[in-house]
């Protein structure tokens, strides 16, 4: 039904070849088709040279639907392609015990071929030469998942914004002990290299390559239990954001000093024009006061750079231009321009009114969408630049006081796996408590709408409440 529209935007394609030339084309000239085009039909270079025309107008910031639609079908055909005629599923490198090496020599891959330890030794994308190997004990997804045969047919790959494999993998590959491993570059850099990403994003989130996201901020389909006074007095605060990048411009992975200031300029455009209990102040880390600086440093508002894992994946290069802070007057409001994402959308206050928090992040994120459009589809959601963030992009969280049940290590981690929660110290991931307040969020964040996911966490606090009084 829909092949006049497909051949408005991709010409019509040369016939399928024979059996016996599609077999004596290599896996490398495959892949490197494959993920040009990424067709159900045979790789022709005319139809790179139609899709270029889709990456060109991304570059220029052009939103048409004429792009959309070319990016629908190469996510479609690299999904139906990749699935039907290539297997890469060959021997994963961590599973070998060659302990820790602080060289970068290639050794045995224990397979037949070499592979070359990855480490801190490390210091640039163009260093890993070789099938990346890594330290006995490595738990990363990329370690578990980057397999040989991904490696062969993506190691020399680069997606459309000239973001390549091997900088996808680099965070990864230097720090070893990294959770995830892997960041992209772009939107349909998510496509591109999905031999990997895919199965990262299985494991990560469950959510398979047929599966589809859900998105839904309306506040008034959110239904969060009452919570009378004593459970009120429970919480101490409410907090919860969303990660957004702009349409039709790279991730901050790639993103050029010119393209990080113009997200900047749209943002702030867009924050300019905030009235009522939205209007607020702009502040930009290059030429940031003292006093500026110490009012967020006290108000816990201000970020900053260092991290080293957002470094090697190139996320704080030219720090800190085209970054700042957006608060509105009354300190419930906040949006991070240009941190590891475009945008770190936040809204936060006292006490436990969760809608009254989730209705402002909404009508906030609202606004600035007139002024720029948000990157999303229907498979991976709203895209952000770790694979962990897909989908909603969201954290919502409390802060609760729950002194008896957390002595109750058991019931307290029923509840949450029940309404898909996730119990922290108040202090951030993996940081204990002493004085009975725990920080509980969403565990899931793709393939659900963030109604959904907001609804959890209240719906999940509201049984730890009652437990709680039970317990007294």
């Amino acid at each position: 039904r829909q092949q006049s529209s497909i051949d408005q935007v991709i010409p019509p394609l040369a016939a399928r070849p024979s059996q016996a030339e599609f077999a004596a084309m290599s896996l490398r000239q495959l892949a490197a088709g494959l993920f040009l085009l990424s067709a159900a039909w045979a790789v022709q270079p005319d139809a790179k040279a139609a899709l270029q025309t889709g990456a060109d107008a991304a570059s220029s910031g052009g939103s048409t639907a004429r792009h959309r639609e070319a990016q629908r079908l190469t996510r479609q055909r690299i999904k139906h392609k990749w699935n039907g005629d290539v297997n890469v599923d060959t021997k994963v490198g961590v599973q070998m015990n060659i302990g820790n090496s602080s060289s970068g020599d290639s050794e045995s891959g224990g397979d037949g071929g070499t592979c070359q330890m990855m480490g801190e030794h490390l210091k640039s994308p163009e260093e890993i030469t070789d099938f990346p190997c890594f330290p006995e004990g490595t738990k990363s997804l990329l370690a578990k998942h980057l397999s040989r045969g991904v490696w062969e047919t993506m190691k020399d790959e680069v997606d459309m914004y000239g973001f390549s494999f091997k900088q996808a993998i680099f965070s990864g590959a230097k720090f070893t002990n990294s959770g995830i491993g892997v960041y992209a570059g772009g939107h349909m850099g998510y496509y591109h290299f999905m031999p990997l990403m895919g199965k990262i994003i299985q494991t990560y989130h469950g959510h398979g390559p047929t599966d589809k996201h859900i998105t839904n901020m309306n506040p008034a389909d959110l239904r969060c239990p009452f919570f009378d006074a004593d459970e009120s007095r429970m919480v101490n605060s409410v907090r919860i954001r969303v990660a957004r990048n702009l349409a039709n411009l790279p991730l901050g992975t790639v993103a050029s000093r010119e393209q990080r200031q113009k997200v900047q300029e749209l943002v702030t455009r867009a924050l300019g024009k905030f009235g009522g209990d939205l209007k607020g102040t702009f502040y930009p880390l290059p030429g940031m006061t003292d006093n500026d600086r110490q009012k967020l440093i006290d108000d816990h508002f201000l970020f900053k750079g260092g991290d080293k894992y957002l470094e090697a994946a190139g996320l704080e290069r030219d720090w800190p231009e085209s970054r700042g802070i957006f608060h509105n007057d009354d300190k419930t409001f906040l949006v991070w321009v240009n941190e590891e994402d475009h945008l770190r959308i936040i809204s936060m206050q006292d006490g436990a009114d969760i809608p009254a928090v989730f209705e402002r992040l909404s009508r906030a994120a609202a606004l600035i969408e007139i002024e720029a459009q948000f990157q999303n589809d229907e498979h991976l959601g709203y895209i952000t630049s770790c694979p962990t963030n897909l989908g909603t992009g969201m954290r919502a969280s409390v802060h609760i006081k729950l002194p008896k049940l957390g002595q109750q290590k058991d019931l307290f981690q029923q509840i949450a796996d029940k309404y898909h929660v996730q119990i922290r110290g108040a202090n951030g991931e993996h940081s204990e408590t002493d004085d009975g307040i725990y920080d509980i969020s969403n565990k899931r964040r793709l393939g659900f709408s963030e109604v959904q996911l907001v609804q959890d966490m209240c719906t999940g606090v509201k049984e730890m409440m009652q437990k709680e009084k039970e317990l007294r």
